[in-house]
């Protein structure tokens, strides 16, 4: 007998920390317990998920210069995009929901320790991406703290606004900073698990569609297997394909606004940190965080079209895996299903953001041109001025 396997493991830690934020709340009944967690999370919202970033929003609009202005902008434009993305996954929470229910279902179609072995491997790979991207984060902060350290003059970690003279006096800077700071940490929360949850999916869907490849190769292979029960256990593959197409249906529906507002900000904040590294005279101290911006932006991007590229590879494979059978010694029956199968999985299914762009590596060199595109005319204002 098999070991059980959970394939919904690999997104534990995002459903841990969005219970924490709210969007999961526990099944509690409605009494005290729920009034106190409906509370802290109303609280907790407010506070980080709107005045934090209006913080940093309104913080633009007071900017003297165009070039202060793009200084500001490459801070404002990941913010304000990951509070759009976490009212996007406010909005998917059921169909997210929905998706742990389909992954379970391809988890009890299992046969082989091996094909345990593949979802094992990813449900590994998606959290040490969790944890890799939230190190890098803290590692962000560590170098806003060290501008602000090596600074000559009193400034926070992220330029910001807040209602009072917060440079006047040593105490109201210091609790400033340690204000800000705090929002910083809610707030890289808030983009980890925005960032992580396509990526967490994505990689175990192709998992999925590995495996059910390992079991089509497998058909009219065994010596005594018989026609027809090679044909049941193809009919079980073509279920079980039906079952990966409905789960990338449900995902492109949930993830395809939050790649999209992902997309456009890396362009964007690419393009201002271009003109924050090139047209401003920063110290080799200053110079540093923005150079952790511009990596952690792009690394955002990267982790997501790789994953949903790893997907297309393996649906790829899926139609190798069907012509790899034994199907030239089992009867017509299973031909007809075969074919019928192999016409459709030869319509590769890409995920789609917003209706407009397709999520893959090549989308993500696109990205990089739109971004050098808008760097080259918002130079020539630079210039200008």
């Amino acid at each position: 007998m098999l070991p059980s396997i959970d394939s919904v493991r690999a997104v534990d830690y995002h459903w841990s920390w969005w219970r924490f934020m709210g969007l999961n709340p526990p099944n509690l009944e409605d009494g005290l317990l729920m009034r106190l967690y409906n509370m802290h999370r109303t609280v907790w919202n407010f506070f980080f998920a709107i005045c934090f970033p209006l913080t940093i929003l309104i913080n633009c609009f007071v900017a003297e210069s165009f070039l202060e202005l793009c200084e500001n902008l490459f801070v404002t434009m990941p913010a304000f995009f990951a509070i759009i993305k976490y009212a996007n996954a406010w909005r998917v929470r059921g169909q997210l929901k929905q998706i742990r229910h389909i992954l379970r279902r391809l988890d009890g179609r299992l046969q082989t320790l091996e094909e345990q072995g593949l979802i094992s491997s990813a449900d590994r790979q998606c959290k040490r991406m969790f944890k890799a991207l939230l190190a890098f984060s803290i590692a962000l902060l560590s170098s806003a703290g060290l501008v602000v350290h090596w600074s000559p003059t009193r400034q926070l970690l992220f330029p910001s606004w807040f209602p009072w003279n917060w440079w006047e006096t040593r105490q109201r800077f210091v609790a400033t900073l340690l204000l800000q700071l705090v929002g910083l940490l809610m707030h890289c929360l808030i983009e980890v698990c925005n960032n992580t949850y396509p990526q967490a999916y994505l990689p175990m869907v192709a998992a999925h569609i590995k495996a059910l490849s390992m079991r089509i190769r497998r058909l009219g292979q065994e010596c005594d297997q018989r026609q027809e029960q090679a044909y049941l256990e193809l009919v079980d593959c073509i279920g079980d394909h039906q079952i990966i197409l409905e789960l990338m249906d449900t995902l492109e529906q949930s993830l395809s606004l939050a790649c999209f507002f992902q997309f456009f900000c890396t362009a964007m904040s690419q393009c201002a940190l271009g003109l924050v590294i090139f047209y401003i005279d920063l110290s080799p101290s200053k110079l540093l965080f923005p150079l952790f911006m511009f990596f952690g932006i792009t690394l955002e991007t990267s982790i997501i079209c790789y994953a949903a590229e790893l997907v297309f590879h393996e649906g790829e494979q899926l139609n190798i895996a069907i012509y790899s059978c034994n199907w030239v010694d089992l009867n017509l029956k299973f031909r007809r299903a075969l074919i019928l199968m192999c016409q459709r999985s030869q319509k590769l299914r890409v995920n789609v953001a917003a209706k407009l762009t397709p999520i893959r590596l090549a989308t993500l060199l696109a990205v990089f041109k739109g971004a050098y595109s808008m760097f080259t005319v918002l130079r020539n204002v630079v210039m200008r001025e």
